[in-house]
Parts: C-alpha cells; structure tokens; sequence
C-alpha cells in the first residue's frame, strides 16, 4: 500500500467516525421535540431508535461476506450514500419519511459498524489499539458536540427540528468523497497468513456460534448498546420531566458526551497491552450502573450529584464501546475472522438492544414514573460489567478462513 494511499485511508476512517453516531445522538436529543410535532406515543418514539438497531442485528451478518467479495472500502462507501441520503428523507415530510430515512441510515451505519475494526487492522496492522482510540475517540466527539448543541439549535428563531437534525449531513458527505477516491482498488478482508497463538485458538472449527467466548462478546455488545440507545432516546426527555431547564439538558447530555472521549482514547491502548481484559470489562459495567443506580434512588438529585452522574456514565460509554471494538480484533486470528465477529456480535447484539428503547417507553407509558426503566438499565449495566469480564478472557477464536494473519 502506498504511502498516499495509507494517509487518505487514515483520513477516511477519522472522517467516517464523525458521521456514523452524530446523526442518531440528533434524533434522541430530539425526541420530545419531534413526539410532540408529529404526535408519536411514548412507544413509536421509542421505535424509531429500536427501527435503527433492528437493522443493525438484521444487516451485519451480511457485511463480512459481502466485503469479502467487493472490498471493504467499496462496502463503505456504499454505506455512507445510505447514511447521507437516510438523513436527507427523514427530515423531508411527515412521521412516515422520519421511518423511512431512519432505516436508510441505519443500513449505511450498519456497514460502518461492522467494517470499521477490520479496517483499522488491514491498514494499521501494528497500531490496532491506537487507531481504535483514535476513531472512537472521534466518534465520542461528535456524539457530544451534536447531543449538546442540537436541542438549543432546534430552539433557536426561526428553526425547528429538522433543520438542526440536517446539519450533521455534512460530515457524511466528506467521508463520502474520500472513499470515493479510495474506491478503485478493492481492499479484501482475506489476506496470505500463517499460525499465530495456536495454543490460545478456540476449537470451533470456523463456527463462531461454537465459541464460549463469542457467546460473552455478543451478551457485552448486546447490553451496553442497549445501554446507550436507551440513554439516547429517553434521557434528555427524563431530565426534562424532572424540571430542568433544556439549557441544563443540553450541559448534562454535552457531559456524558464529552467525558466518553478520554475513555474512548485511552481504553483501547491499554486494554491492547493487558495479558486480557477482563478487569477493564467489568469497571465499563460498573461506571453505568452507579450512574442509574443514584438516579433510581434521587428522583430529585442535585445538579452536582447529575454531573458526577453523567461523569460516571460518560466514563462507562467510552470504556464499553472501546473494549466492544478491541475484542473484535484481539479475539480472533485474522482481518476476515475480525469482520465476521464483527457482524455476529453486532446482529445478535444489537438485536437484544432493539428492546430497550421501547421497553422503556411502555414502562413509562404504563406507570407514568421513571423508576422502573432506571432500575432496568442498572440491571442491565450489572450484565454489562459480567459479560465484559467473560468477554475480557485471554482467548483466540477459531479462524473462519483456517489461516492467520502474519
């Protein structure tokens, strides 16, 4: 690979990062906004953040195969089309374009999803944990700028919620143009390998479903999204019923957010360098479910005590999201292995946190109180922490192409 070939690819996968969260932290900064405006129950607001994890559980299967056969930049830049043109349908009409965009969109994350690991591997072989703390932490950043400034723009004189949902497109329409360019050449996920850690290897055979270990990263990957589609759809809309001002909404959401970032980065170098990690995959649980678990017993908490929160929550979603990206790679021997682990983690993940968000919304709907969804989602961050500790097991899976890489 040449060395301008190697810097556009570097470019596009940073570029990537910022377009594949903010346009879904948009919409749940929205969701009472766009409730209200298009008169949705608790329970279809909730399915518009379920509608995008269902077609990740139903499409990353899919992703692996395909980009074995077309490339996986090729693969890519078809997905950031469907993320650019998803964002443009759902703003364009009534409740039944908001539907149907939203699925586009989540097809193109879908792709970007799975095939961001496996790619940092291809391209940056020898610093995997760098460049996944380097396009995750790009990613949390993102999340916190559109999660704090989205409500106040939808707020401002003479906007509303579609135009401040629309002004995230921009990013996905740069990293469209870089895999363009970077589209001529198809960059395959199988690749010429030898033995490497056949003592750690699993016995599946090229099964992953045969794999214990593969069982605790789709149960981690399922919770903590979970997790965070639920804390993105309902939060915001849980402060407000608890009185505070948007403007405080916007400060506690920007903090949960920003404090991502620093975890996000330095997790993945860490967790790299750690004979396993197990310790660091129960603490990403923990974070969480002290954060629920003081807004379960304070309905009322002070805003200090709402900042420690979302400090801790914030520390949660950084470490969880970079020890789910890492454990795709270390776990498994080779770049088409990763991509398939990828996929069935993701499908069988997200497919557990499709039932969140409208869990929630029926829960709140029936009794009126936000307890009941908190001391859910703190069971749920307890599951996060066990898992991320089976998950976290010095372990190789078994290769899906009988190679590895070299």
């Amino acid at each position: 690979m040449s060395k301008k070939r190697k810097v556009l690819l570097g470019l596009g996968i940073l570029i990537t990062a910022l377009s594949m969260r903010m346009p879904i932290t948009a919409s749940g900064a929205l969701t009472g906004i766009v409730r209200a405006d298009l008169d949705l129950t608790g329970a279809q607001a909730g399915f518009l953040t379920t509608l995008v994890v269902l077609v990740f559980a139903v499409a990353s299967p899919f992703i692996g195969g395909i980009s074995d056969r077309f490339g996986m930049n090729r693969v890519l830049l078809v997905g950031l089309a469907f993320i650019v043109t998803g964002q443009l349908v759902r703003v364009s009409g009534a409740w039944q374009m908001l539907f149907l965009g939203t699925g586009i969109l989540a097809l193109g994350i879908t792709a970007a999803n799975v095939l961001m690991p496996p790619l940092v591997r291809y391209a940056f072989p020898r610093a995997v944990g760098l460049w996944t703390s380097a396009y995750l932490s790009l990613m949390n950043f993102a999340n916190s700028i559109a999660a704090g400034l989205t409500l106040p723009l939808a707020n401002r004189p003479g906007w509303s919620w579609r135009p401040a949902m629309l002004v995230w497109v921009s990013f996905g329409l740069v990293a469209l143009v870089i895999w363009l360019l970077l589209a001529k050449k198809p960059m395959a996920a199988r690749r010429p390998s030898t033995d490497l850690a056949a003592s750690k290897q699993g016995k599946g055979g090229g099964s992953l479903v045969k794999e214990p270990i593969v069982w605790a990263i789709m149960a981690f990957m399922g919770f903590q999204s979970m997790i965070f589609y639920s804390y993105i759809t309902w939060m915001p809309t849980l402060l407000l019923d608890r009185g505070l001002s948007s403007e405080q909404v916007g400060l506690l959401v920007f903090l949960f957010q920003f404090f991502s970032i620093p975890t996000s980065f330095v997790t993945p170098m860490i967790a790299e360098r750690l004979p396993d990690q197990r310790i660091l995959g129960m603490f990403s649980g923990l974070f969480y479910a002290f954060g629920f678990g003081v807004m379960f017993l304070f309905s009322q908490a002070p805003m200090p005590l709402l900042v420690a929160v979302m400090i801790s929550m914030g520390f949660g979603s950084g470490t969880t999201i970079s020890i789910a990206m890492l454990l795709f790679n270390v776990r498994t021997p080779d770049v088409s292995t990763a991509a398939r682990l990828s996929g069935l983690a993701q499908s069988a993940g997200y497919l557990m946190a499709g039932v969140g968000p409208v869990a929630i919304g029926r829960a709140y709907d029936s009794f009126g109180d936000w307890r009941w969804p908190l001391a859910f989602l703190t069971f749920a961050a307890l599951v996060v922490a066990l898992t991320g500790y089976l998950g976290g097991r010095d372990r190789l899976v078994a290769s899906v192409q009988g190679t590895t890489d070299k």
